[in-house]
């Protein structure tokens, strides 16, 4: 059977997964993790340092090679959004801003000025975020119009990695629905979109790649750096695309919640779901394998929970923070988990308390009131969630799957039980690397189906239940 690789980069840490089928089961080994961080430039911008992530890349490859893993196919999969602008030469004319850098701010205003929102919902299908590739882009055309106009190529940062492995840039399509971009119903840039807003059409002359497709092989010099040689595959790039694909449990009843940073919650749909009501909810369509939709909702996620521990110290662990909550609970108080408010703000602990003041709600005084209010108001927004899907879809759902790290969060998975209603099967917490294997599976025949492949996955990776 084939070895595979798995390189999955996230905002807080990236790692190399690698796996392999044994009677009929999926064998995953982390060979090599790493830190991520973003940077600060000069004049405040918000970065990811594109170089770094690269020689990290490299390092984990170096790392399975050492372990005497030798897989046959690798892919990466990142964060949407954040992308690098390369010269005729290949070479960057930007750093890789991030997505949460402030630099947007009022961009939202300006495209409502050149497209309607509700014109730009029907063609994109995309809710519109701030962070959204689109609007950096119109920040650039603002402020560095001479970076546009040099750049030849406009790579999405896995996409750009992947070029750096092989020579060959393309786009991949879950990745590329994370712009705000792409006609929803064609798959493709809307070029007529982009010429409106005054974007370079020959950035998005090629049609995004669907994942699964082979790339090619890395480059002799980095096989010979790295000791491994082996083909990429493009991957769902974007990591909830990736974690949809690897959903054991995904069905026409099933919700799936993609629990990380971000919490992504919703459905494959094999069409965009279109409409005033559509856009009304702040659902969004993007990109899933076989160029199929994931209709989700962007919710606040572990991020609110990330920053409070980090702006504590870490004296506690999130296990430790899941139990310490349980007492709290009955604490009244809640934040709207879905406002952009929270998106970076200097101190998510002031932000949270501000938000309670200022809706006139009981004061926060104390550690765990503090976080009975995010783990109070990440449940409820997963309820309010599931009543608007199952309006929106005019489905009923029997159950949630909650994948990836937030998986193995008991506290908020029985909290989401009881609040919805629905029983809530944990796992698996790799979804991310899975699905990017998953993938490989499927490009090289080892699946022969996505239905196959999530077979093998849930025959290999045991769930949580928790009943409502």
């Amino acid at each position: 059977m084939a070895g595979y690789l798995a390189v999955d980069i996230g905002a807080s840490s990236g790692r190399h997964m690698y796996a392999e089928t044994k009677d009929g089961k999926l064998r995953l080994t982390e060979v090599y993790r790493f830190d991520n961080f973003m940077d600060e430039t000069k004049d405040g911008l918000l970065y990811w340092d594109a170089e770094r992530l690269f020689r990290e890349v490299k390092a984990g490859m170096r790392a399975c090679a050492e372990k005497g893993f030798k897989p046959d196919y690798m892919g990466i999969d990142t964060w949407g959004d954040d992308f690098m602008l390369l010269d005729k030469s290949g070479k960057p004319l930007t750093p890789c801003v991030a997505y949460r850098d402030s630099r947007t701010a009022g961009m939202d205003k300006k495209l409502d000025e050149i497209i309607p929102e509700s014109e730009y919902f029907e063609r994109t299908g995309s809710a519109r975020h701030i962070f959204n590739t689109v609007y950096h882009l119109m920040a650039i055309k603002q402020s560095q119009p001479e970076a546009l106009e040099s750049a030849e190529t406009l790579l999405l940062l896995p996409s750009y990695l992947m070029y750096l492995l092989t020579g060959k840039g393309v786009n991949e399509y879950s990745e590329a629905t994370t712009t705000g971009l792409i006609d929803a119903k064609a798959r493709d840039w809307d070029r007529d979109m982009i010429e409106k807003i005054g974007l370079p059409a020959r950035l998005f002359k090629e049609k995004p790649t669907m994942p699964g497709t082979p790339l090619g092989r890395v480059k002799d010099e980095i096989a010979a750096e790295t000791g491994l040689s082996c083909e990429v595959v493009i991957a769902p790039t974007h990591d909830t695309g990736a974690a949809f694909l690897a959903a054991p449990m995904a069905d026409d009843e099933t919700i799936v919640l993609n629990s990380g940073t971000w919490s992504l919650l919703g459905v494959e749909s094999a069409e965009p779901i279109l409409g005033k009501a559509s856009l009304e909810s702040g659902f969004s369509n993007e990109g899933a394998y076989g160029g199929r939709i994931r209709y989700l909702k962007n919710i606040m996620g572990m991020w609110i929970i990330q920053c409070i521990r980090r702006e504590d110290g870490k004296r506690f662990s999130y296990a430790e923070m899941a139990e310490m909550v349980v007492p709290y609970l009955s604490f009244p108080s809640r934040i709207d988990a879905v406002s952009e408010s929270f998106l970076a703000p200097k101190s998510m602990t002031e932000e949270i308390k501000n938000a309670v003041i200022e809706s006139g709600q009981t004061e926060v005084t104390c550690f765990g009131e503090l976080l009975a209010v995010c783990y109070n108001s990440l449940a409820d927004a997963y309820k309010n969630s599931v009543t608007e899907l199952e309006k929106l879809t005019g489905k009923r759902f029997t159950k949630i799957n909650i994948m990836g790290g937030g998986s193995q969060n008991e506290t908020l998975n029985r909290l989401t039980a009881e609040v919805t209603g629905l029983p809530v099967y944990a796992g698996p917490a790799e979804c991310t690397a899975l699905g990017n294997i998953a993938s490989q599976m499927l490009a090289c025949g080892e699946a022969g189906s996505v239905a196959h492949a999530r077979e093998i996955i849930r025959d290999s990776f045991s769930l949580k239940e928790y009943k409502a």
